[in-house]
């Protein structure tokens, strides 16, 4: 009879190693903790599973960051195999800048002034009125001509790119025909890279697109610059199928492509802007008589040649009232002409726009003349921003309102109001007037009192008894103004100058508005007279022959 041995809580005898069990068992409850720990690791760490929708966002996302590095990669190279970017890459690349977005920049600018940029610009994006914030400031433009690649734009470009954001070139027609003639600079000094697999014309016009991108960051492009764009480019590759022989294989008939594009610039801007401007001239001049008192807004190229042509070779004796508007003041521009011209200064007034009530109450006006930025496809009038003032009160006496302008500035687009579409300056020139910063500026009660006004109306918000400490504060105000109103204090003072650092206190300089159709008397162009109402079937037959 064998003696009974003992056993563990296994049933295996003790100082007996069960290789099964030794083998087997420990590793899988190593295992088992281990999957346990990942689990709750897991469970810990990840997030709850993804609906299919979040994935495909987050695919997109996964992509978009992957194109982003690709051309981050692309810009930071050395650009051994001279390949130039798209156009639509440095339309991406503009965008991203004045949207705020997170793309980094170029490494050859210095991370400390981008700091400061980006400051800036989100200072100054606070400072725009809510309702438009959509559009792009004169900050943001500026910023975004820093990540252009200079080295594809052209000097003449460069300079006038600083013309149009100076305002030395002002004007829709002015401002076309410098862009049109720097075209033709750029187009003779332009040199086709035989390395792209591309054609003279396609790699021309893609050149082209980088100058004008650049010049968008100086001031939008007007109506009759687009117009004017979109011509040369139809014009460039319509003249390479009509051409004779291939461009790309010799220099001499790349020479003759770039002198008839030359001569194609000269025959548009001659046909589509001087010689309109003359039959405009002949059309308008009817509504001017002798001893007629006509009234005008800011200035026009159309209507300083119309007056000079009345008066020295027509010899009509009229009278003339400018209206002109801050900061601009283009109607000092025109007066200064006429009056080189030989008008006489007794038959010459010039005024603000907040006296036009005075001056149609106090003089019987004959017609109101008025330039025009464009004209849209409903027959509204998109000006500077003052003529929907001008014309309003001038509808309201039943004076006639005649604008002059030519087709060139006809377009298909549609606004019903001056927000959704419209540029704004920089707040600045509102408060950096030149020849009036020198004047005395006397202490304006008014405005300081609603500044401050303001100001405790947002510090008592963060009081729990507001009305107490509101009144309180209001009261002392009062008593402060009311001192300061018996002593009279004269010293020049200017409390729009901190308007920066002063909260809820922002200035809007906007550049055009809209005048409705039906204020509008007739539109004189190159075609004759026609009523806004004649503009959708003027602009279908000029698509249909164009």
């Amino acid at each position: 009879m064998d003696s009974a041995q003992p056993t563990n809580s296994s049933g295996n005898p003790v100082g007996v190693v069960s290789a099964s069990n030794s083998t087997s068992k420990a590793p899988q409850n190593a295992d088992s903790n281990a999957k346990n720990e990942n689990s709750q690791a897991a469970n810990n760490k990840n997030p709850p599973t993804l609906s299919n929708k979040e994935l495909k966002e987050l695919k997109k996302k996964e992509k978009a960051a992957k194109r982003a590095a690709k051309k981050q990669q692309f810009l930071n190279s050395d650009d051994k195999n001279n390949a130039k970017p798209s156009s639509n890459q440095i339309k991406k690349q503009i965008n991203n800048e004045t949207n705020n977005s997170n793309a980094t920049s170029n490494n050859n600018f210095n991370p400390n002034t981008n700091k400061q940029s980006t400051n800036n610009e989100s200072f100054s994006r606070d400072k725009i009125i809510s309702l438009f914030t959509h559009l792009s400031t004169k900050e943001e433009r500026n910023q975004s001509s820093l990540n252009i690649l200079h080295e594809f734009i052209h000097t003449s470009i460069i300079k006038l790119n600083l013309n149009y954001s100076n305002f030395k070139i002002i004007g829709s027609i002015n401002r076309c025909v410098s862009m049109l003639n720097t075209f033709k600079i750029v187009i003779n000094d332009y040199k086709f890279n035989d390395k792209k697999n591309l054609s003279f014309s396609r790699d021309l016009t893609q050149y082209l697109s980088y100058q004008i991108e650049f010049l968008k960051t100086s001031r939008p492009l007007s109506i009759t610059m687009r117009n004017s764009i979109r011509w040369l480019k139809q014009t460039i590759s319509e003249l390479s199928l009509n051409f004779k022989s291939p461009i790309e294989n010799s220099i001499d008939s790349q020479i003759d492509f770039k002198n008839q594009i030359s001569e194609k610039i000269d025959d548009f801007i001659k046909n589509k802007i001087y010689l309109p401007q003359n039959l405009i001239i002949n059309d308008a001049k009817k509504h001017i008589s002798n001893d007629s008192i006509i009234l005008t807004y800011g200035n026009s190229k159309v209507l300083n040649n119309l007056f000079i042509h009345c008066h020295n070779i027509e010899k009509k004796e009229f009278k003339l009232i400018i209206v002109d508007s801050r900061p601009l003041f283009e109607g000092k521009t025109l007066l200064n002409n006429l009056i080189n011209s030989g008008f006489k200064r007794e038959n010459l007034s010039y005024i603000f726009i907040n006296a036009i009530s005075t001056i149609l109450n106090t003089n019987k006006i004959d017609a109101v003349f008025l330039g025009a930025h464009g004209i849209l496809s409903n027959g509204t009038l998109y000006s500077r921003v003052g003529t929907a003032m001008c014309s309003l009160v001038s509808h309201k006496r039943n004076v006639p309102i005649i604008v002059c302008c030519e087709s060139l500035k006809f377009t298909d687009k549609i606004q019903l109001d001056s927000l959704t579409q419209n540029e704004i300056n920089d707040n600045d020139y509102l408060l950096n007037v030149p020849n009036f910063n020198s004047l005395p500026k006397k202490k304006n009660y008014f405005l300081e009192y609603f500044i401050k006004s303001k100001s405790i109306e947002n510090n008592s918000n963060n009081f729990n008894n507001s009305r107490l400490s509101k009144q309180q504060q209001q009261n002392k105000l009062n008593k402060k103004f009311q001192e300061e109103n018996e002593l009279k204090n004269n010293e020049d003072y200017d409390p729009l100058v901190d308007y920066k650092n002063t909260k809820n206190l922002n200035l809007l300089n906007i550049m055009y508005d809209l005048t409705p159709a039906e204020y509008i008397t007739k539109i004189v162009t190159e075609m004759g007279s026609l009523p806004p109402s004649s503009i959708p079937v003027v602009l279908k037959e000029y698509n249909s022959i164009a």
